[in-house]
C-alpha cells in the first residue's frame, strides 16, 4: 500500500506542481495542497477512482499553462538554496579578501592546474588511463599525509599560544569614570481606562482562570500573585503599545528598532503594532517621509516595503488626484539613495521599483512610461536603478498578485515590446562599459532574463543582438565566473521557454539550439572538474532545450529543430554519477512518452526506441546502492525517493522498448554479475519489479526462473537484495492470479510460505505484509489454506519490540488478508471465519471499555517508535481496535456480491425466486461488535479523532449488511443525534449521509430519515452562524451538504417538499464563497445535483409536489445562484473549483435559457467595468452571448476562465 501511495504522489507531482506564487491568498494554496492530499488517499484506498481521475484530468486541462510553466521553474526552496549557496560563496571570497589569506586561493588555482594537468596528460600520453590515475592517486595520498602532519603541527602552536595567553590573564576590575545613569520613564499618552486595582480585578472574575492553590502547588512556588503580576505586566505592555499614535513618525522608528533589539518579547508586541500601521493610512505620509530623511536604512527599508505593499493590497485608500504626486515622490527617492556600492542600498532600491512599477501598472492612464524613465536614469551613476526597474517591471506584469485584468496586461506588454530594441542596445552597452564588473553584469542578465518574459516581444532581433551571442560565450567558455553563468543559465532558459512556439520564433529556436549543442564540451569540462554548480546549470540548459523543441522532435524527428542531439544531452545528464542531474530529466521523457503513446506509431517509435534503452540503462546504474550499505533505508531516505521517481519514469516510457525485452535485459544482467556483487543484482532486480506488472500472463521464460530464484535465495543474502525480492513478489499477483497452468505446477503455497516467513522478521515486515495482502486481495480463496498461518502471524507480531506504528500497519493488512480470503467461501464458512477475524479485536476492546481509567491516546507518541513497548503503548488507544473492526469488515463483500449468493449463481438470468435473504449468522456477529463500537463513541464522545474512526467502522459494517442493518439503526440514530448536540462532530453528518444512502429509497425509512436531517441541520446551522463560522467549520459545511445530496439522490420528492430544503439553498448561497476545496465541491454538488434531479423529472414528464417545490426554490434563489456562482469563479475560489461554478451555470441553462439570460444579465451589471483595468462593456455583453450559445459544459468553462483573465 504504501508503494503504491508513493507511485500515485510521484505520478501527481507531475500534474500538481503549482506553486505558492500561482494562488492569490496562502489560503487557497493550502486548500490546493489538502486536495490534493484527499486525491492521493482516494487513489489509494481505492475510494471514487472515476470521480477521481476525472477531477485529475479536469485539472490537467485547465491548468496545463501553468503545469507547463512550473515543470521549468524552480520552486522556492531551490531558489533558496541557490541564493544560499550564493552568499555563502560571497561570503567566503569576502573573508579570502578581507584577511589576506591567500592560501586557500593557492590551493584551489593548484586543484584546477591538477585537473587540467591530468587531462592533459590523459590526451597526449601513451600510458594506460588507469596507470596514470594510479599515479596520481599515490600523489594524492602522499599530499594528503603531508596536510595531515602540518594540521597536527598548527593545532600544537595554537594551543601554546592559548595557554600563554590564560597564563597572562588578568580578573582585575575596570573603574569606569563618569556621572551615573539616571532613569526617566517615559511619558505615554493612555487614552483608555487605567488598570483595575487587585480588589476589583479578584472581584470582577479576572482571577477566575487561576488554579486553586493546593499544598503541593505552593510547595513548588505558586501563588496568586504571580499569576497577578504577569497579567499587570501584560495589560501595562499592551497598553503601552496599543496607546501609541500612529501618525508620529519618532513612534514609527522607536517601533522599528525595538522590532529589531534583542528583546524578544518586546520585538513581538512592536511586530504587532508595526503590522497595524502598515494597514493604517497613515502609513502612506510617514514612510514617505521616512524614505526621505533617509535617516536609517533599516527603517527606509521598511517604509520602502511598506509603500509596495500598500501599492499591492490598498491602493483603493488613495484618491486618484495622488497618483502623480506619489509616483513623482517615487522617482525622487530612487534619484537620491545612493547606487554605489551596490550592497548598500540595493534591497531598498528594489523595493521602491516594484512599488513605482505596481504603482503604474494601476493607473491606466499613464503611457510610455518606460520611455520616460530610461530618460530620467540613462545616465551611468544611475544605471544600477535603471537596471532594476527594467527588471521588476516586466516581471510585475506577468505577477499575479496584482488584479489588473488581461485588458491592463496586454497594454503595458505592448508598450514593453516597443521598447525592446532600446532596452537591448542599453544593457548591451551597460556590458561594454562594465565587463570588469561582475555584479553589474550579473544585473545586466538578470534584467534581459525577465525582459524575455514578455510574450509579445520581437525575438528575431534578440536572435540575432549581442547581447545573446554574449550570454552564449559564457555558457561556452569554462573560465567565466560561476555568478555570471548562473545568470546566463537563467537568461538562456527564458530564452527557451519564449522560442518553444517555434512557430512564432524560429530563427531564436534555431539560434538557441546551435548555441545550445554547443555547450557539450563545456559540460565535459565542468564534469572534469567536477563543477556541480555548472553542471547543474548546463543541466537546466539541455532539459529546458528538450523541453521546448520536444513537438519538433515528434513531427520532425531527427531533421531540423528535431534533431535527436538534443536528447544525446539528456543522456549525457544521465550518464553522470549524481542522479540529481538525470532527476531533472523525468519530466522530458514523461511528456515525449505521452506523446508517442497518443501517436501510436510503431515506426516513430522506433526512432526513439536507441534512446529510451540507453536511458533505461542509465537508471540501472543509478538505483545501485553503495556496496557498504548494510541495513535496509528508511522509506524518507534520498535516494528512496530518487528510486520511486525512477520507478514513475521507468512505467512511463518502458512500453517504448517493450516490457519484455527490458526484463530480458535485465535478466542478462543478473545472469552475468558475480555472486559477491549484491547491489549490481539487487539493482537489476528492482527494474524488474518496476514493471514486471505489465507482463503478460503467457510468459513462461523469465518469470518462472524469477520466482524460483527469489525462493531459493539463500538466508544470508543482503537484506535489500531479500526486500527487493519481496516486492518483486508482490508486483508478480497479477501474473500470478491469470497464470492458470503455472500455478498447476507450482503454485501460490511456496511464495505465501516463503513471504510469511520473511513478515516475522522486524527488518521485512512492512514490504511482506504489504505483499501479503496483494497475493491474498487478488486470489482470494485460493489462499484460504494459509488462512490459520497469517492470522496466527498477527499474534506474534503484537508480541515484537520496537516501532509499534509500522508493527500494527503490518497487522492492519494481515487481517485484510484475511477477510479477503473470505469473498468466494459458503455463507457459514465465511460467517464463522469472520467470527474468529473478529472476536480478538472485540474482547480486548470491552477490555478497554471497562477499564477505569479514561484512557485517551496521545497523538504525540507517534514518533516514539524506539520503545521496547511502542506497541503496547499504542495498544491502550481505542482507534487501533476500532480501525482493526473496520478493516475487517470493508474487505469482506456484501451479501449481494458474494458468489455464494443464490441469486448470484442462477444461469440464464432466471433468478427472480432465487432466495437472496443474508444469513443469520452475518447478522449475529455484526450484532456482537456494534454495542462494543456504539459504547467506544459514547465513552470518549468528546474525542474527535475516536469519534470519527468509530462512524467509521459503523460505516462498513452498514455497508457489509446493506438495507439488512435496518434492525441497527434506531440505537445508532439515537445516539448520533444525542452526541451531536453536545459535541457537533461533522462525522456524524458524513454517517448520516451513509444511511439515506442505504435506505433512502424505503418508504417506510424516509420520515426519520428526514427527522434525523432537520436535528442536525438544525445544530450545524447554529454552528455555522457564529462569527467565522463558515470559515471555521468548512468540515460541517462538507459533511452537511454531502448528507443534502444523498437525500436528493435517493428521495428527491421527500425533501423538497421539506421546509429545510430552501433553508439549506440559503446556506448553500453563502458556501459559495468558502475557500476550501472539499467544503465548497459539495456546496456546488449539491445544487448540480438538484438541477439534475429537476431535468430528470422534466424529462419523463413526473411532477409532484416534489418537482413544484424545486422548481419555486430555483425560481425564488436562481438569480442569487448565478451572480454567486459567477463572482465566487472569478473573485474567491481556486481554479479547480471555477468549474463546478461554470457547471452550475450550464445546468441552469438547460434548465431554462431565458432565465439564465435575465439572471446572468442582472449578474454582470454588477460587475466593474471599463476603467482600464477590468473587462469593457462590450467584453462582459459578448461573454453573456457566447455563455448562451454554449452547448456544453467545457465551451462555459471556457468563457468563464476567459471572463477570469479580464479582472486578475
Amino acid at each position: 500500500m504504501v508503494e503504491k501511495e508513493n507511485h500515485i504522489r510521484k505520478k501527481l507531482k507531475k500534474i500538481y506542481n503549482l506553486k505558492r506564487a500561482d494562488f492569490p491568498t496562502l489560503r487557497d494554496f493550502n486548500n490546493y495542497l489538502e486536495r490534493i492530499e484527499t486525491i492521493v488517499m482516494n487513489l489509494t484506498y481505492n475510494i471514487d477512482v472515476e470521480e477521481t481521475e476525472t477531477e485529475i484530468n479536469r485539472f490537467k486541462a485547465e491548468n496545463s499553462e501553468l503545469i507547463e510553466r512550473n515543470k521549468r521553474k524552480l520552486d522556492e526552496d531551490q531558489i533558496w538554496v541557490l541564493q544560499m549557496l550564493e552568499e555563502e560563496q560571497k561570503r567566503k571570497k569576502h573573508c579570502i579578501e578581507s584577511t589576506g589569506d591567500e592560501e586557500e586561493l593557492s590551493e584551489k588555482v593548484i586543484s584546477s592546474n591538477k585537473s587540467k594537468a591530468i587531462i592533459d596528460e590523459l590526451r597526449e600520453s601513451d600510458l594506460p588511463a588507469e596507470v596514470i590515475l594510479d599515479r596520481q592517486r599515490k600523489r594524492q595520498i602522499e599530499a594528503e599525509l603531508a596536510e595531515k602532519e602540518e594540521a597536527a603541527r598548527r593545532k600544537k602552536s595554537k594551543m601554546e599560544a592559548q595557554q600563554k595567553r590564560l597564563d597572562t590573564t588578568s580578573f582585575a576590575s575596570v573603574r569606569i569614570s563618569g556621572a551615573p545613569f539616571v532613569y526617566h520613564a517615559p511619558e505615554l499618552p493612555i487614552n483608555g481606562p487605567s488598570l483595575p486595582n487587585p480588589e476589583d480585578l479578584s472581584r470582577l472574575g479576572y482571577l477566575q482562570h487561576v488554579l486553586q492553590i493546593s499544598g503541593n502547588r505552593h510547595a513548588g512556588g505558586f501563588t496568586p500573585e504571580t499569576c497577578f503580576s504577569d497579567l499587570t505586566e501584560e495589560i501595562e505592555c499592551s497598553k503601552c503599545w496599543l496607546c501609541l499614535e500612529m501618525d508620529n513618525i519618532e513612534t514609527v522608528y522607536h517601533a522599528i528598532a525595538v522590532l529589531n533589539g534583542s528583546d524578544s518579547t518586546a520585538c513581538s508586541k512592536a511586530s504587532i503594532w508595526l503590522g497595524e500601521f502598515q494597514k493604517s493610512v497613515y502609513s502612506w505620509s510617514i514612510c514617505d517621509r521616512i524614505l526621505s530623511e533617509r535617516r536609517d536604512s533599516t527603517a527606509s527599508y521598511f517604509a520602502a516595503q511598506t509603500m509596495r505593499q500598500k501599492l499591492l493590497h490598498s491602493m483603493k485608500e488613495l484618491p486618484s488626484s495622488s497618483h502623480l504626486s506619489l509616483r513623482d515622490s517615487l522617482i525622487n527617492h530612487l534619484r537620491n539613495y545612493e547606487c554605489y556600492p551596490l550592497e548598500k542600498n540595493s534591497v531598498i532600491i528594489t523595493q521602491l521599483c516594484l512599488a513605482l512599477s505596481d504603482l503604474y501598472l494601476q493607473v491606466p492612464e499613464w503611457t510610455n512610461f518606460v520611455a520616460e524613465i530610461l530618460e530620467k536614469f540613462g545616465t551611468p551613476e544611475k544605471t544600477p536603478v535603471l537596471l532594476t526597474f527594467l527588471k521588476t517591471l516586466p516581471e510585475e506584469v506577468q505577477s499575479s498578485h496584482l488584479r489588473i485584468g488581461e485588458n491592463r496586461r496586454r497594454i503595458v506588454n505592448t508598450e514593453l515590446a516597443q521598447k525592446t530594441q532600446a532596452v537591448i542596445h542599453f544593457l548591451s552597452q551597460v556590458c561594454v562599459f562594465n565587463g570588469n564588473d561582475d555584479a553589474i553584469l550579473k544585473k545586466v542578465l538578470s534584467c534581459f532574463s525577465s525582459w524575455l518574459l514578455n510574450p509579445l516581444i520581437p525575438t528575431d532581433d534578440i536572435a540575432t543582438s549581442d547581447l545573446l551571442k554574449y550570454v552564449f560565450s559564457l555558457l561556452q567558455n569554462s573560465n567565466s565566473p560561476n555568478s555570471l553563468h548562473d545568470s546566463a543559465c537563467e537568461c538562456i532558459v527564458s530564452a527557451l521557454y519564449r522560442a518553444e512556439d517555434t512557430n512564432v520564433n524560429r530563427i531564436l529556436a534555431v539560434a538557441l539550439q546551435t548555441a545550445c549543442y554547443g555547450m557539450a564540451d563545456s559540460f565535459s569540462m565542468a564534469v572534469a572538474n567536477d563543477d556541480f554548480d555548472r553542471l547543474q546549470g548546463y543541466a537546466r540548459v539541455f532539459c529546458e532545450l528538450s523541453e521546448s523543441l520536444l513537438e519538433c522532435m515528434i513531427r520532425e524527428p531527427g531533421r531540423d529543430l528535431g534533431d535527436f542531439q538534443s536528447i544525446e544531452l539528456l543522456l549525457l545528464l544521465a550518464g553522470y554519477h549524481d542522479y540529481n542531474l538525470v532527476e531533472m530529466t523525468f519530466n522530458i521523457w514523461y511528456r515525449l512518452s505521452e506523446h508517442l503513446y497518443e501517436r501510436n506509431d510503431d515506426e516513430l517509435n522506433a526512432q526513439f526506441k536507441p534512446y529510451i534503452e540507453r536511458y533505461i540503462m542509465a537508471l540501472y546504474k543509478h538505483c545501485r546502492f553503495d556496496t557498504d550499505q548494510e541495513d535496509i533505508p528508511d522509506e524518507n531516505d534520498d535516494f528512496i525517493e530518487f528510486r520511486g521517481q525512477v520507478s514513475d519514469t521507468l512505467k512511463d516510457v518502458v512500453f517504448i522498448v517493450g516490457t519484455d525485452r527490458c526484463i530480458q535485459s535485465m535478466f542478462s544482467i543478473l545472469q552475468s554479475v558475480s555472486s559477491g556483487s549484491w547491489d549490481e543484482s539487487e539493482a537489476a532486480l528492482y527494474i524488474i519489479s518496476v514493471i514486471v506488472h505489465n507482463i503478460l500472463p503467457t510468459e513462461e521464460t523469465v518469470v518462472p526462473l524469477l520466482i524460483h530464484a527469489v525462493l531459493i535465495m539463500p538466508v544470508t543474502s543482503h537484506p535489500i537484495l531479500t526486500n527487493t525480492s519481496i516486492k518483486l513478489l508482490g508486483n508478480l499477483i497479477d501474473w500470478l492470479h491469470e497464470n492458470k497452468q503455472y500455478q498447476g505446477r507450482f503454485h501460490l503455497e511456496p511464495c505465501i510460505t516463503w513471504l510469511l516467513d520473511k513478515v516475522q522478521k522486524p527488518c521485512f515486515v512492512r514490504t511482506a505484509s504489504e505483499s501479503l495482502y496483494g497475493i491474498c486481495e487478488k486470489c482470494e480463496s485460493n489462499c484460504l489454506e494459509h488462512f490459520d498461518s497469517i492470522f496466527a502471524t498477527i499474534h506474534l507480531l503484537e508480541n515484537g519490540e520496537h516501532k509499534g506504528q509500522q508493527l500494527e500497519h503490518s497487522i492492519l493488512l494481515l487481517l485484510q488478508a484475511c477477510s479477503s480470503m473470505l469473498n468466494g467461501l459458503p455463507a457459514e464458512e465465511t460467517a464463522t471465519r469472520l467470527r474468529r477475524l473478529v472476536e480478538p479485536q472485540i474482547t480486548r476492546l470491552a477490555a478497554l471499555l471497562k477499564s477505569k481509567t479514561d484512557i485517551s491516546y496521545n497523538e504525540s507518541q507517534d514518533g516514539n517508535e524506539n520503545v521496547s513497548d511502542s506497541w503496547y503503548v499504542l495498544s491502550r488507544d481505542p482507534v487501533l481496535w476500532v480501525d482493526r473492526i473496520a478493516a475487517i469488515f470493508r474487505h469482506v463483500q456484501p451479501w449481494t456480491h458474494q458468489a455464494c449468493n443464490p441469486k448470484n449463481n442462477v444461469q440464464n438470468g432466471s433468478s427472480t425466486n432465487a432466495n437472496d435473504d443474508i444469513p443469520e449468522l452475518w447478522i449475529t456477529t455484526v450484532k456482537e461488535v456494534w454495542p462494543f463500537v456504539l459504547e467506544t463513541c459514547r465513552k470518549y464522545e468528546k474525542n474527535t479523532r475516536i469519534v470519527e474512526h468509530c462512524c467509521r467502522a459503523i460505516r462498513f459494517m452498514i455497508r457489509f449488511l446493506e438495507v439488512h442493518s435496518i434492525t441497527f439503526i434506531e440505537s445508532l440514530v439515537e445516539q448520533m443525534v444525542d452526541i451531536y448536540n453536545r459535541h457537533p462532530h461533522s462525522c456524524f453528518l458524513y454517517l448520516a449521509s451513509i444511511l439515506v444512502d442505504e435506505y433512502g429509497h424505503l418508504d417506510s425509512c424516509r420520515s426519520g430519515l428526514v427527522h434525523m436531517l432537520n436535528i442536525l441541520c438544525n445544530s450545524s446551522f447554529k454552528l455555522l452562524q457564529e462569527q467565522n463560522g463558515f470559515r471555521n467549520h468548512p468540515d460541517t459545511i462538507d459533511d452537511m451538504f454531502r448528507l443534502a445530496i444523498r437525500f436528493v439522490q435517493r428521495a428527491p420528492s421527500v425533501f423538497f417538499q421539506e421546509p429545510i430544503s430552501a433553508q439549506l439553498f440559503e446556506c448553500g448561497l453563502v458556501g459559495l464563497d468558502v475557500d476550501h476545496v472539499d467544503a465548497n465541491r459539495s456546496v456546488t454538488k449539491f445544487f448540480s445535483e438538484c438541477i439534475t434531479s429537476l431535468l430528470i423529472a422534466r424529462k419523463s414528464n413526473y411532477r409532484d409536489a416534489g418537482v413544484e417545490g424545486a422548481e419555486q426554490l430555483f425560481m425564488k434563489y436562481g438569480e442569487r445562484l448565478i451572480s454567486g456562482s459567477l463572482q465566487a469563479a472569478v473573485f474567491s475560489v481556486s481554479g479547480t473549483l471555477k468549474r463546478d461554478m461554470a457547471e452550475i451555470m450550464y445546468l441552469i441553462g438547460k434548465l431554462s435559457k431565458e432565465q439564465l439570460s435575465v439572471w446572468l444579465k442582472a449578474t454582470l451589471e454588477k460587475f466593474p467595468h471599463n476603467g482600464g483595468l477590468y473587462a469593457t462593456a462590450e467584453q462582459l455583453e459578448w461573454f453573456h452571448k457566447n455563455v448562451l450559445e454554449s452547448t456544453d459544459l467545457r465551451q462555459v468553462y471556457v468563457q468563464i476562465r476567459d471572463l477570469i483573465r479580464l479582472y486578475v
